[in-house]
């Protein structure tokens, strides 16, 4: 195969102890049709076989890089790979999932097409008992989007999401933005960081990405840290992005549904439950509470008029932060 022309892009994969995952990403990685790559293997102090198996493939192909770095999570290891990047570009994938061959050269066409820094494909949700439809891959029409319709998309279920591994990003955005340590959910941190500084965001939902859904993941397992640090996070964006545009339903929305939703995890950190009580009495109005869901409505009702009622009902499940 002939050597790409075109622009250095580096695919940063965090790595921690996935090692019957983790060929069949890096071979997804290395069969790409954009060729013009590096690929930066972070191996996050597994203790597994992951890191000889990262090590055995850049014996193989010249493209590969691999950092061995002790355990620091999957921020750390994002900022890590960002660091020694040399592309232009960058992306990110995680070590369970993989992707189509034509994901890089998708991605890197919306970005030179469009004239942007920043380009987004769809992805497709998979498990041990599912497979990767084909008929997911068909070329789909590109919206570009403006910033703020871009930040509303974060916003939605179905659209394309906080995830940092379906995006490529011109590698100057991340000057000073990084990924947060120790926090989960790190993608909602940040990604709206990276979008507010960019004028249109084109989207193909032609879903190139296979993300991998398995036990035991972040998203997967209870854990009330998880909802402490979703609530530090989405009251950090819900502001900055309240600054940038204050008249946006979608962003009043978003945070009304994460602040009822997480509640009841963090009733006991009073300064948090004091800022999210603040915010609910600013933001609710009578447009807001007519576009939540009905079991929303519930909640709201439920939480006026007795929040230690509304704490017990909703917040059963007994896990350490």
């Amino acid at each position: 195969m002939k050597k790409n022309k075109c622009d250095l892009i580096s695919i940063i994969v965090p790595i921690y102890n996935v090692e019957s995952l983790l060929p069949r990403c890096i071979d997804s990685l290395i069969s790409q049709t954009y060729s013009n790559l590096e690929i930066l293997l972070i191996d996050d102090g597994s203790t597994d076989n992951s890191g000889k198996i990262a090590d055995d493939y850049m014996k193989k192909d010249e493209r590969i890089k691999v950092f061995h770095k002790k355990n620091g999570g999957l921020s750390d290891a994002r900022n890590y790979g960002i660091i020694r990047a040399k592309g232009k570009y960058i992306c990110f994938i995680d070590s369970d999932d993989y992707v189509n061959k034509h994901f890089v050269s998708k991605l890197y066409q919306l970005i030179t097409k469009e004239n942007s820094i920043v380009s987004v494909i769809g992805y497709q949700k998979f498990t041990n008992e599912s497979e990767i439809t084909d008929y997911a891959q068909e070329e789909k029409n590109i919206t570009v989007f403006t910033k703020e319709d871009g930040l509303n998309q974060l916003f939605k279920t179905d659209g394309f999401g906080n995830y940092a591994w379906n995006k490529l990003y011109l590698k100057e955005l991340f000057d000073d933005v990084k990924y947060p340590i120790n926090k989960k959910m790190e993608d909602l941190g940040t990604t709206y960081k990276i979008l507010m500084k960019c004028d249109k965001i084109p989207y193909q939902p032609s879903q190139y990405y296979y993300y991998y859904q398995r036990e035991g993941s972040i998203l997967h397992t209870f854990d009330k840290k998880l909802y402490l640090d979703k609530l530090e996070q989405a009251l950090e964006r819900h502001s900055d992005i309240k600054i940038a545009f204050p008249n946006n339903i979608d962003n009043d929305i978003y945070i009304v549904n994460v602040i009822l939703e997480c509640m009841p995890y963090i009733y006991e950190k009073r300064e948090l439950l004091n800022k999210s009580k603040n915010i609910l009495k600013k933001t609710l109005n009578k447009q807001i509470q007519s576009r939540l869901s009905f079991n929303k409505k519930i909640k709201l009702l439920i939480y006026k008029i007795n929040i230690n009622l509304y704490v017990k009902i909703f917040g059963g499940k007994n896990k350490n932060v």
